[in-house]
């Protein structure tokens, strides 16, 4: 089952104990798909370059905002809390209710927590805004944070809750803002680069086996071998979604491709995302 556009419903997990969905951005697929219509060069490039280069085009003609907005935002509430004993197990206890993190090793989750800062907020202020790119992957360590769209509250989140992992993994715009409900609101955030290069160097470890499971998938059937490998190596990341958790929000910004490796998603219309990110009506 794939989705190639925003439908107007949820899409939650409904077989325990967890789904799997590998992701890709929409423009990643295009840039590799179009190399196999591209006239032949000389001295052809591979996939992955050809990828790269149309991405720093993309970025050169401003479809990609080079600034750095969030990261501005962040230094302004920089504060040195000690990574003692105690906030790393907080941290890694977090990470693997994330669906990103799930599948990490302990060794992998440690190395995240090494690279992040932590940051206090008063109530009001903004921890990320939505269309923003986003540039950090965060762990909500004291107080409660609040999710807004489009200027709308669509729910709450007590400490030790990852957030921030999508726009983090892949680039795009965040399609939420997060704003401190209460004072003093804390989070641990770790640079999406890092974020990013680790989850994807833990990738490595399920290679072939996401390599023969893209060959089942009939989107990519037009792909050759080198352009699949592109993919697996570049953009291809496995999730674990927990059974009634929400995978997709009805009138959410839809900028990656879910292929589902393992579970069932029902459908539902309506509803509301609860605290812990399950599904509330519908």
């Amino acid at each position: 089952m794939t989705k190639t556009r925003p439908l107007p419903v949820l899409t939650v997990a409904t077989r325990p104990p967890s789904n799997e969905d590998a992701r890709l951005t929409f423009e990643d697929i295009e840039a590799i798909r179009s190399t196999a219509t591209s006239p032949t060069e000389e001295e052809p490039l591979s996939p992955s370059l050809v990828l790269t280069r149309q991405k720093r085009q993309r970025v050169n003609a401003g479809k990609l905002d080079p600034s750095n907005l969030e990261l501005d935002r962040l230094n302004e509430h920089k504060c040195p809390k000690p990574k003692d004993d105690a906030a790393r197990a907080a941290v890694i206890t977090a990470m693997k209710g994330s669906k990103f993190c799930a599948n990490l090793a302990e060794t992998a989750m440690n190395k995240i927590f090494d690279c992040m800062e932590y940051f206090e907020f008063s109530p009001g202020e903004e921890i990320t805004k939505q269309g923003e790119r986003g540039q950090h992957f965060f762990v909500s360590h004291a107080g409660v944070t609040q999710q807004m769209i489009d200027g709308k509250a669509t729910g709450s989140r007590k400490a030790q809750v990852a957030f921030g992992g999508v726009a983090s993994m892949y680039h795009c715009e965040r399609t939420a803002s997060m704003l401190a409900a209460e004072e003093l609101t804390g989070v641990w955030a770790a640079p999406a680069q890092d974020f990013r290069r680790i989850v994807r160097e833990e990738a490595e470890a399920t290679r072939d086996e996401n390599r023969q499971f893209l060959d089942g998938i009939t989107l990519f059937d037009g792909l050759n071998a080198q352009q699949k490998e592109a993919i697996v190596s570049m953009e291809l990341v496995s999730e674990k979604v927990k059974a009634g958790h929400v995978v997709t929000l009805q009138g959410s910004k839809l900028t990656t491709l879910y292929i589902v490796k393992s579970g069932t998603l029902q459908r539902v219309l309506g509803g509301s995302l609860a605290e812990d990110d399950t599904l509330q009506g519908g």
